[in-house]
C-alpha cells in the first residue's frame, strides 16, 4: 500500500542546499564542545554566513542564504521556547510553542491559510449536518489543532490537518490511538466533501487527490502515518534533531513545484489537484454505486496510512 502511494503520488524530495547541512553540523559541534545551555544558544546565534563561507571555502548563493536564515531563526526560537518550559505543559501551549510554530515557518503562507487552536474541520461539520433539519442546532465538525486550507483552490480544500495528543508529560497510549482515529475520520470527511462537490470529475483525477494528516504527541511528531515519522528536540543539547523535521517539511512544500514541472500548469500546494473547474465536454454522470466505490477506496486508503 505504501509503495502504491509513493508510485502514484510521487512525493519528490527537495534539493536542500549544502549550507543547511553545514549549519546543522556547526550546531552539532557546538553542542559537543559547550557544556551549558546558555552558551550553546549564544554560540548558535553567533553562526554567520561569512564564517561558513570562510571555514568551508564556499560562496553561498542568495537561495542558500535565505534557507540558512530561515532555519537559524526557527532553531533559535525553538531553543528560546524550550528554555522556558516548566512541566507540566498543556496541549495548546506545546502546540503554539513548538509544533505549530515550526509548521508555520516552514510551509508557504502564500499558498496556505493556516489556522491553529481549538478549531474544527469545515468539511467534517458539513458532513455531520447533511440531511439535518435547519431548525435544529448545527453540529460542529471533528476537532483539530491545526488546519491548512488552500487559498487558490475553488474548493477551499483543507489540505493539511494537525492534531496534538496531550501536552507534557506524554499522555496515555489510549488517547494517542483514539486521536489517530479522530484524525482519520476528519481526513475521510474532507475527501467526502471534495468528491461530492466534484462528482463528475474523471477517475484518474480523483485518484491523484491526497491530503496530509499530522499527529504529534510527547516530543514525537508523525507527518502522515507510516510514511514519515520524526522526533522533535526535548532539550537544548538535542537541537540538531530539527534537521530531519526541517527536511521533511520542505519535502511537503516541494510537492507543488514538482507538480508544476510535470503538468505545465500552476497546481495548488500540497495536493495533485486537477483543474476541476474545466470539466471535459463529453463527461458522463457517474453512477451512485461507482461514486461510493471511489470514496470507499480512498477512505480505507487514508485510514491505513494515517494510523500508526
Amino acid at each position: 500500500m505504501l509503495k502504491s502511494f509513493e508510485d502514484e503520488i510521487e512525493v519528490i524530495e527537495e534539493d536542500i542546499p549544502d549550507a543547511v547541512y553545514l549549519f546543522f553540523d556547526e550546531i552539532d559541534e557546538i553542542i559537543k564542545t559547550d557544556g551549558k545551555n546558555e552558551a550553546i544558544v549564544t554560540a548558535i546565534d553567533g553562526i554567520s554566513l561569512q564564517e561558513l563561507e570562510a571555514k568551508h571555502k564556499i560562496t553561498l548563493s542568495e537561495r542558500d542564504k535565505a534557507y540558512m536564515i530561515e532555519v537559524k531563526r526557527a532553531v533559535l526560537t525553538y531553543a528560546e521556547n524550550l528554555a522556558g518550559v516548566d512541566l507540566p505543559v498543556s496541549e495548546s501551549a506545546y502546540d503554539n510553542l513548538f509544533t505549530n510554530m515550526l509548521i508555520r515557518r516552514f510551509l508557504d503562507n502564500t499558498e496556505l491559510k493556516m489556522d491553529s487552536g481549538e478549531i474544527c474541520s469545515w468539511a467534517s461539520a458539513q458532513r455531520r449536518n447533511e440531511g439535518r433539519s435547519i431548525t435544529l442546532r448545527a453540529r460542529v465538525g471533528q476537532k483539530c489543532d491545526f488546519r491548512g486550507t488552500l487559498k487558490h483552490s475553488i474548493n477551499k480544500l483543507e489540505a493539511i490537518t494537525g492534531l496534538r495528543s496531550g501536552g507534557l508529560p506524554e499522555p496515555h497510549r489510549k488517547k494517542i490511538f483514539l486521536d489517530s482515529l479522530d484524525l482519520s475520520i476528519t481526513m475521510r470527511d474532507i475527501l467526502h466533501a471534495f468528491f461530492k462537490s466534484n462528482a463528475n470529475s474523471p477517475d484518474e483525477d480523483l485518484h491523484k487527490i491526497f491530503i496530509l494528516g499530522v499527529q504529534s504527541w510527547g516530543t514525537n511528531i508523525c507527518r502522515y502515518g507510516k510514511l514519515c515519522t520524526t522526533a522533535l528536540p526535548n532539550s537544548i543539547r538535542t537541537l540538531a534533531c530539527l534537521e530531519k523535521f526541517y527536511i521533511e517539511m520542505k519535502n511537503v512544500k516541494h510537492i507543488e513545484e514538482s507538480e508544476k514541472e510535470k503538468t505545465g500548469k500552476s497546481m495548488p500546494m500540497l495536493i495533485s489537484e486537477a483543474v476541476l473547474e474545466k470539466l471535459p465536454e463529453h463527461l458522463l454522470q457517474k453512477s451512485h454505486e461507482h461514486y461510493n466505490m471511489v470514496l470507499q477506496f480512498n477512505f480505507y486508503f487514508f485510514i491505513y496510512i494515517c494510523i500508526k
